[in-house]
């Protein structure tokens, strides 16, 4: 079995590439494993998502 892929995986220096930047929550369900990450700034907010794949729903904490 191959080690996955997925964008930044060699440049983790650079984050932008590697963590998907939205300005509203996800709703949507991932199929990558790059997919499960995702940055959410609205205004001077900011939240990072996982999705928990056992619950099936995202999870946040708040940024500061």
């Amino acid at each position: 079995m191959e080690n996955p892929t997925y964008p930044g995986e060699n440049h983790w220096r650079d984050v932008n590439s590697f963590l998907i930047n939205l300005d509203s929550v996800p709703t949507y369900i991932p199929k990558t494993i790059s997919e499960q990450f995702v940055m959410v700034t609205n205004g001077g907010s900011a939240r990072a998502y996982i999705y928990d794949v056992r619950a099936l729903t995202w999870r946040y904490t708040i940024l500061t």
